[in-house]
């Protein structure tokens, strides 16, 4: 008996040992970064914490409240929210003040200066990494109606259409400077007004074994999110992301550039991430991706996108992978049971119409048990791009004259019962297609089947909510 006694002893002194999960309450209207990080003394900004307090704990973000900050750097953490209301927003919106911040450059050109912080709230330059992300304007978003001003060009000889804008024409390394980005420039008939400006930084990055989950991510140029390795993403909402440039890219010409949620593959491969019941929605680039330089050793494993709604990005999913030779290899990866509305339309008004406006954009073969997209519910133009198998089991709705398929030796355009016979034919694709004429009754019930099944509901704050942060 004693000896029984004294084990609980010990296994209850060990227990009582253990420490327990760290808790940092953070909220930029209550808070001060001088306070402990409790419920009653809470954080005003996620940067407030040390790279040792962003291991092991719990990060709450007050729930109806706006920071102007990235999300980077934890391990072994839950971010999640705290209290009533709407989810907190990471944002990454440069708020205008004032439109009298526009200079009239004559022609209907307008020109803003993006080094007088006095002229902006919110994401600032000591926020980012490097100053120019700042000044790298992915688009414009006007919270008044809530629509974007998306069409960047590269050259300020080429800011024709009403909307244009430019911000720098630069984006090689050793070429780039701060100063490339100081100023936008619009094609306006008046003077603009007042925008947010998405900046080209990613939301939420370097994240390990965290679980993430009812929080919003708006308003960053390129990522929402990126480089989560062994995550579970849940419940977040993701929106008005990417349109910057990218800096860095080798070519002679210049590219935009920004993804919902990104997994990249490439010499240290982030795997094993879970993104489910998540939504979202205008992204300039794809939703979500698995991309990157591949080898036999290093490649996708263990990242799936299950059960998400997504609604106008340019694409819903997107993979490709460069290889040394070999197939491109996904490992236990899934694209599946998600509700995909009106992709191929971004809402970045005046962007150019791309050929890889699509639903699905699978860039090279790879065989069905490594990669599987089934059972997701599709309505929109120009159903996939390539060939890779492993597609099926959905219900896609295809608006007639638009593609089932393209980008391949055989591209089938939709127009009736036999062009769904040869595709099938062709890539053995087993979902419910139908071809639905524009503005049908049919089409009409089946926007709105895919659209209820969706349930958008825009995560992006009001002019008066953002005005208390000035």
């Amino acid at each position: 008996m004693n000896k029984f006694l004294s084990l609980i002893l010990v296994v209850l002194a060990c227990s009582c040992c253990t420490p327990r999960e760290k808790v940092f309450y953070i909220s930029s209207t209550t808070g001060s970064d001088s306070n402990p990080g409790t419920k009653k003394a809470p954080l005003r900004t996620f940067g407030a914490l040390s790279a040792g307090q962003k291991t092991g704990a719990m990060i709450l973000f007050k729930a109806g409240d706006i920071f102007f900050e990235s999300i980077s750097g934890c391990t072994d953490c839950t971010v999640s929210s705290y209290g009533e209301g709407r989810k907190p927003i990471i944002c990454g919106f440069r708020v205008q003040k004032d439109p009298g911040s526009w200079t009239d450059e004559g022609d209907g050109i307008w020109r803003l200066d993006m080094a007088r912080e006095e002229d902006f709230y919110g994401y600032t330059h000591e926020t980012v990494e490097k100053v120019h992300y700042s000044g790298n304007i992915g688009c414009l978003w006007s919270p008044e109606d809530n629509r974007i001003t998306g069409n960047l060009v590269f050259s300020k000889d080429l800011l024709e259409k009403e909307g244009d804008f430019f911000v720098s024409g630069q984006w090689k390394p050793e070429e780039t400077t701060a100063g490339d980005f100081r100023y936008l420039y619009m094609k306006s008939a008046t003077r603009p007004r007042a925008y947010c400006l998405a900046s080209g930084n990613d939301g939420v990055y370097d994240m390990t074994r965290c679980n993430i989950s009812s929080i919003a991510v708006v308003g960053f140029g390129a990522h929402g999110m990126r480089d989560c390795r062994e995550c579970i993403i849940s419940d977040c909402d993701i929106d008005i992301i990417g349109g910057s440039l990218l800096i860095g890219f080798s070519h002679d010409y210049a590219v935009r550039y920004g993804n919902g949620v990104e997994f990249w593959i490439g010499d240290d491969p982030f795997n094993g991430t879970t993104v489910r019941n998540c939504q979202i929605s205008r992204c300039y680039d794809t939703a979500t991706t698995i991309q990157g330089p591949t080898t036999l050793e290093l490649h996708s494993k263990g990242n799936h996108f299950i059960n998400n709604r997504i609604a106008y990005c340019q694409q819903a999913f997107e993979h490709w992978a460069t290889t040394d030779g070999h197939p491109a290899i996904y490992e236990d990866c899934c694209f599946n049971d998600n509700v995909i509305f009106c992709c191929g339309d971004n809402r970045f008004e005046g962007t150019p119409h791309r050929d890889n406006d699509v639903a699905l954009l699978l860039c090279g073969n790879s065989p069905e048990e490594y990669l599987e997209i089934k059972g997701n519910l599709i309505y929109g133009r120009n159903y996939r791009y390539g060939c890779t198998s492993g597609v099926g089991g959905g219900e896609v709705y295809v608006v007639a004259g638009s593609k089932l398929v393209f980008g391949t030796a055989t591209a089938i355009t939709a127009l009736g019962p036999r062009d769904i016979d040869s595709y099938r034919n062709i890539y053995g694709d087993d979902s419910d297609i139908t071809i639905v004429q524009p503005d049908s009754p049919e089409d009409l019930a089946a926007r709105a089947r895919v659209s209820d099944a969706v349930n958008l509901d825009y995560p992006v704050p009001s002019a008066e909510e953002l005005s208390r942060y000035d």
